[in-house]
């Protein structure tokens, strides 16, 4: 009974612990301030410097590790099921463990990096009115990016014979990052841990192209995916890193870094990313207008587009859907009600930022 006794207090403190942080939470400027731009951003930096120089994805392996570690544990209470030695102390004793183990991961993750979600974000940041537009501003705001596409590509082919290494393609990450902070200091990022994912050709048809590891710091991209759309991938995954949690937020901070450079690969791979972004939402109220636009572009982006639809309809499983829906509650249990749809977001950002600049 002691042990049970103690466990019951344990999770009693991890709790309280919840609560103070939810409580915390609920105040996105003291977000802002004591953890985004304060405490984060140093334990981030911890983070990189630990991780950064090891070549393969430390978090990548300890998700791996923890998956065998789940199996053998389900595998011995089924076992244990079987053989009927188990009995209601063993059954409480397990779940115990279990919520302990959960209660403990949700508390790290929140105090390592899950606060962001909180925070005042990029509309704070940047001084933008609040996010939104109507169908004129998106239908300039998709002729400015067919442009751009079609000139950032023209670019891109007379300097890039062959792509880049993705080894290359992580380092001059840090490079664009390094240049958009001249003009946006808070966006300083060194030194990189950026890798690619273990798990690259299982995430094709799990619908993944990257993620963030809160826990150890670490950047995964899956470079199993077409080369021209790693840079902006990439770009995603770094404003994750910085402490960009929402998506909508991460892919704007990531366009706003690789514009801002003369890297032609980064400027091709972001102007095409949120193009698709942009054409895909025209397309939902005006078909022609999209297709319209579609046409402008040139004939080795639209070879770059077929390449991606292809791609994605080899890969499509009802598992991609799957963790689609599963990662969709998880967007909309953390501030993002729009679920799977906020990556769509970044749209709505960019045109209240080119407002305010006046270039649409």
């Amino acid at each position: 009974m002691n042990m049970f006794r103690k466990r019951r207090m344990r999770i009693l403190v991890l709790i309280i612990v919840i609560i103070a942080i939810s409580i915390f939470g609920f105040n996105p400027a003291r977000v802002e301030t004591v953890f985004s731009t304060g405490w984060y951003p140093g334990f981030s930096l911890v983070q990189r410097n630990i991780t950064g120089w090891i070549p393969f994805s430390i978090g990548d392996v300890i998700y791996l590790i923890l998956f065998f570690a789940i199996l053998f544990s389900i595998y011995r209470f089924i076992k244990q099921i079987i053989t009927r030695r188990i009995n209601k102390h063993s059954v409480y004793s397990w779940a115990g463990r279990t919520v302990i183990i959960l209660l403990f991961a949700y508390i790290i993750f929140q105090v390592f990096w899950g606060l962001n979600y909180n925070r005042l974000g990029v509309v704070h940041q940047f001084k933008l009115k609040d996010p939104g537009f109507d169908t004129t501003e998106i239908l300039r705001l998709q002729d400015y990016l067919a442009d751009k596409v079609n000139s950032s590509k023209k670019k891109l082919s007379s300097t890039e014979v062959v792509y880049p290494s993705r080894e290359v393609i992580f380092e001059r990450g840090e490079q664009v990052y390094h240049k958009a902070s001249i003009f946006f200091p808070f966006l300083q990022y060194h030194p990189a841990s950026i890798k690619s994912s273990l798990f690259g050709r299982i995430g094709n048809y799990l619908g993944f192209t990257g993620y963030y590891n809160p826990f150890t710091g670490e950047a995964q991209v899956n470079a199993t995916v077409p080369k021209f759309l790693l840079p902006a991938i990439t770009a995603h995954e770094v404003a994750h890193q910085l402490g960009y949690a929402k998506e909508n937020e991460a892919s704007f901070i990531g366009y706003l870094a690789s514009i801002n450079t003369d890297d032609a690969l980064y400027r091709y791979s972001s102007y095409l990313d949120l193009f698709l972004y942009t054409n895909a939402q025209v397309n939902r109220f005006d078909s022609l207008a999209a297709k319209k636009v579609y046409k402008k572009l040139n004939d080795s982006v639209k070879a770059d587009i077929n390449e991606w639809q292809e791609f994605l309809l080899a890969h499509r499983s009802l598992l991609s859907r799957t963790t689609g829906w599963v990662y969709g509650k998880f967007l909309t249990w953390y501030n993002q009600p729009d679920g799977i749809k906020s990556y769509d977001g970044v749209v709505a950002l960019v045109i209240s930022y080119y407002k305010k600049h006046g270039v649409l």
